[in-house]
């Protein structure tokens, strides 16, 4: 019985997916339109970084810039996942799909993704607030919920778009589960997303052309992997 559990086991490690290679395919055969994708989310964040640059506007047209920046990138980003995911199935990536998952995620984008990733807001709040406090133990237990949450969030996005009936909680409980039943390939996945960030944010071409869709890719890439496993 051990043995063939350990044969099952090798079989399937052998048949894993290659996460990173895959989203590179799917980003390589559809580069053009990727890259109009990638613009499109780079564009929603303008504002925010603009706000960030010119500190002597007014404190309330910052404020404004940047609340809807918050908001645009959210859909922006539910909007991604929903026409990569269909494109990892094999639809044409086209204007018409990408209005299509922008009305069909508009919902998700706010009930869902968005108080999961404001999550990191209020804890990077109680950060800063432990730090000016001197509480450095407890800023450090902060910092790890932060790193915790950052590896959780891999999978909200895809479980999202894949099963649409999960609450924001679902998706939390279901990020968890996932994790849990494949830490190592979700580890994986998560440093492959923090190099391409870090390709973004070190190159301003990366930012501009590649990270953000990117980082979708390899995220319902590791998804779909984890979850047909389970």
């Amino acid at each position: 019985m051990d043995n063939r559990r350990n044969k099952t086991k090798a079989l399937e490690m052998q048949a894993d997916p290659k996460i990173l290679r895959q989203s590179f395919i799917l980003w390589r055969a559809r580069w053009k339109a990727m890259l109009l994708l990638n613009l499109a989310w780079v564009a929603q964040a303008s504002p925010f970084f603009l706000a960030l640059a010119f500190t002597t506007w007014p404190y309330a047209l910052r404020i404004a810039l940047s609340i809807y920046s918050v908001l645009a990138l959210v859909l922006a980003t539910a909007t991604i996942f929903g026409t990569l995911n269909q494109v990892s199935d094999g639809t044409q990536l086209n204007r018409s799909l990408v209005w299509r998952s922008l009305k069909s995620q508009f919902t998700n984008a706010y009930l869902k993704l968005l108080p999961l990733y404001s999550l990191f807001f209020w804890l990077i709040l109680v950060d800063r607030w432990t730090i000016g406090e001197n509480l450095f133990i407890e800023a450090t237990l902060i910092r790890l919920v932060i790193l915790i949450l950052g590896i959780l969030s891999l999978y909200w996005g895809p479980a999202m778009v894949d099963v649409p009936a999960l609450s924001a909680i679902g998706l939390f409980i279901a990020s968890y589960k996932l994790t849990w039943h494949r830490q190592g390939m979700t580890l994986l996945a998560g440093l492959y997303c923090l190099a391409a960030l870090a390709l973004g944010l070190l190159t301003i071409l990366g930012l501009l052309l590649v990270a953000p869709v990117m980082v979708v890719l390899i995220q319902l890439q590791l998804f779909r992997a984890v979850a047909v496993r389970r």
